[in-house]
C-alpha cells in the first residue's frame, strides 16, 4: 500500500482540501497589469499540484518552459506598444503611415501624425456630416474649431471659426482630406479667414497691398 507524505516549501502552507491536489487559490493569483502577464514563471511554479512542489528537478524543468513563455509574452508587447502611433516616432511613424496607405512626404513628425489620424478617419467614412468634421479636426490636430452647414439637395459649407495662420495650418491639405472623406456627388466649401491680415506697412505686420483676408476652397 502507497503512501503520500507531503513536504511544505519554506512559507508554505497546507491545502485547503488534503488530498484532492488543489493548491490554495492566494497563490494561484496572477500579477497582470495593463493586460500584460509578468509572472509566468511565479504563478506556474505556484500552481505545481502539493505533491510535486518539492521536487528540484521538475520546478527546473517547468521555469525553464515558463520563461520562454514570458519572452514571447513581453515580445507581443513591446510589439504593442512600438506600433502606438501616438508615442511613435521616425521610422515606427513611417511604417504605421504605411499601413493606412499616408505618405510621409517631407512632413515633421508631428506633421505626420495628424496626417495619420485623417487617414485613419478618411478610411472609416461613411461621408456622414460627423465623419467630415472627424476627418478636419484630426487634419487640424484640434488647433482650430469648424461649423458645417447643409447646402441642399448634396452640399455643404464648412468655416473655420478661428482666423488661421497659414503657415501653421494647410488650408489646401485640409481641404483635400475633407474631399476624400465626404460623398461622392457632394460639393463641399472651406471657408477660412487669415490672422494679422491688412495691417500697416512697417517692420510689423502686412501692407495693405500683401496681405490675404481668407478664401474658400472646393474640398
Amino acid at each position: 500500500m502507497s503512501s503520500f507524505f507531503y513536504t511544505l516549501p519554506p512559507g508554505g502552507a497546507p491545502p485547503s482540501s488534503p488530498g484532492t491536489g488543489a493548491s490554495p487559490s492566494s497563490t494561484g493569483v496572477s500579477d497582470i497589469t495593463d493586460g500584460r502577464r509578468t509572472d509566468y514563471e511565479a504563478s506556474g511554479l505556484a500552481n505545481l499540484i502539493w505533491q510535486f512542489r518539492c521536487s528540484t528537478d521538475l520546478r527546473k524543468l517547468l521555469s525553464i518552459y515558463l520563461r520562454q513563455l514570458q519572452l514571447v509574452e513581453n515580445a507581443f508587447f513591446n510589439m504593442k506598444e512600438g506600433m502606438d502611433k501616438d508615442s511613435a516616432t521616425g521610422d515606427r511613424l513611417d511604417i504605421i503611415g504605411s499601413i493606412v496607405g499616408e505618405p510621409r512626404a517631407g512632413q515633421t513628425d508631428a506633421q505626420y501624425l495628424n496626417a495619420i489620424n485623417a487617414r485613419i478617419e478618411i478610411n472609416s467614412s461613411q461621408a456622414t456630416i460627423e465623419d467630415v468634421i472627424s476627418v478636419a479636426i484630426a487634419t487640424s490636430g484640434g488647433t482650430v474649431t469648424f461649423q458645417i452647414s447643409e447646402s441642399y439637395p448634396a452640399g455643404f459649407v464648412m468655416e473655420i471659426n478661428e482666423d488661421i495662420d497659414p503657415s501653421l495650418v494647410d488650408v489646401d491639405r485640409l481641404a483635400s482630406f475633407i474631399s476624400q472623406a465626404r460623398g461622392g456627388g457632394i460639393l463641399g466649401i472651406l471657408v477660412y479667414h487669415v490672422a494679422g491680415s491688412f495691417q500697416y506697412d512697417g517692420p510689423v505686420g502686412t501692407g495693405f497691398d500683401l496681405g490675404k483676408y481668407g478664401g474658400a476652397s472646393y474640398a
